[in-house]
């Protein structure tokens, strides 16, 4: 038995988990593009 827990515990946990990692990835995007955007007004090229 190794220390690391399975990826898929139980089925609705699993879901739950997906749905969260959707979620932040999709937040840490905007934000991505957000910091992108006022970079690029900072730097007058917009």
């Amino acid at each position: 038995m190794t220390g690391r827990k399975p990826p898929f515990s139980g089925k609705g946990q699993g879901y739950l988990g997906s749905q969260l990692r959707m979620t932040a990835m999709g937040a840490g995007l905007i934000l991505l593009l957000v910091g992108l955007y006022e970079l690029a007004d900072w730097l007058g090229l917009v």
